[in-house]
C-alpha cells in the first residue's frame, strides 16, 4: 500500500512536471515571438536614433550660423552707435552755432543784399542752411531708428538661438533615452528567455529523476 501511494504521488508529480514543462514551452515560444517583435521595434528605434542624430547635426549647424549672424549684427550695431555719436555731436555743434548767431544772423544775411537778385540768392542760401540743420536732426533720428531696429533684430536672433539650444538639449536627452530603450528591450527579453530555458532544463532534470524513481 505504501509503495502504491508513493507510486501515485510520483505519477502525479510527473504529470505536474510535464504540464509545467508545456507551460514553459509556451512561454518560451511567446518570448521568442516577442523577441522578433522587439527586433522590429529595435530597428525602428535605430531609425529614430538616426533621425535624432540628423536633427542634432542640423541644430548644431543652425547654432553655428546664429553665432556668425549675431556677431555680424553686433558689428553693425557697434558701427551704427559710432555713427549716432558722430551725428549727435554734429547736431550739438549746429545747435551751438544757432544759439551763438541766432535768427538775427539769418536776417543780417538777407538784409545785407545789394540788389533784388542778390536778395533772392541770400534767401535761398538761408533756406539751405535751415534745411541743412533740419537734415542733420532728421539724420540723427534715422540713425536712432536703424539702431533700435538692429537691436530688436539681434534680440530676436538671440531668442531663436536659445530656442535651438533648448531643442538641442532635448534632442540629446531623447537620443540617450532612445538608445537606452533599444538596448534594454533586447537585454530584458534575452534574460527572460535564458531564465525560462534554465527553468525548463531544471524541469527536465526533475522529470528524469521522477521517472527513475
Amino acid at each position: 500500500a505504501s509503495s502504491q501511494e508513493q507510486l501515485d504521488e510520483l505519477k502525479a508529480e510527473a504529470e505536474e512536471l510535464a504540464n509545467r514543462k508545456e507551460e514553459i514551452e509556451g512561454e518560451i515560444a511567446y518570448i521568442e515571438q516577442q523577441q522578433v517583435a522587439t527586433i522590429e521595434a529595435k530597428t525602428m528605434l535605430d531609425e529614430q536614433i538616426l533621425l535624432t542624430q540628423a536633427e542634432i547635426t542640423n541644430a548644431n549647424a543652425q547654432l553655428q550660423q546664429y553665432t556668425i549672424l549675431i556677431a555680424d549684427m553686433q558689428a553693425e550695431i557697434d558701427q551704427t552707435m559710432l555713427d549716432e555719436q558722430a551725428q549727435y555731436e554734429l547736431v550739438q555743434e549746429r545747435i551751438r552755432l544757432i544759439e551763438e548767431n541766432g535768427t538775427a544772423s539769418y536776417w543780417s544775411i538777407i538784409f545785407g543784399a545789394e540788389n533784388f537778385s542778390d536778395l533772392l540768392d541770400r534767401i535761398d542760401f538761408v533756406n539751405e542752411l535751415l534745411e541743412y540743420d533740419q537734415s542733420v536732426i532728421d539724420k540723427l533720428y534715422e540713425i536712432r531708428a536703424e539702431l533700435d531696429e538692429a537691436q530688436a533684430e539681434i534680440e530676436q536672433s538671440k531668442a531663436e538661438e536659445k530656442a535651438v539650444k533648448d531643442t538641442l538639449v532635448q534632442l540629446e536627452a531623447d537620443l540617450e533615452s532612445q538608445r537606452a530603450s533599444a538596448d534594454e528591450l533586447m537585454v530584458r527579453l534575452t534574460a527572460e528567455k535564458e531564465d525560462l530555458e534554465q527553468f525548463y532544463a531544471e524541469m527536465e532534470e526533475q522529470e528524469v529523476l521522477v521517472a527513475q524513481q
